[in-house]
């Protein structure tokens, strides 16, 4: 009998990270996504970019929408 291989790939699924961002100061929500990042790294969890989305909600002017850095390049 060969050597059977398999894999196992899990993903995160229905998390949340809620950060304010205040006088345009986004280091403490920046902080959260890179914390979020390293633990589902250290956990053996993959974040899925396709389906993750950042929702901003704003009371003041419009503001550009950026992907948080920590997230780019991620498959």
């Amino acid at each position: 009998m060969g050597i059977m291989c398999q894999s196992i790939i899990k993903f995160v699924d229905d998390t949340t990270v809620v950060g304010r961002i205040t006088h345009g100061n986004k280091t403490t929500y920046r902080e959260e996504v890179l914390h979020l990042v390293s633990w589902c790294s250290s956990n053996n969890l993959h974040i899925n970019i396709k389906k993750t989305k950042e929702l901003i909600i704003d009371s003041g002017s419009p503001a550009s929408i950026t992907l948080p850095s920590a997230l780019t390049g991620l498959k």
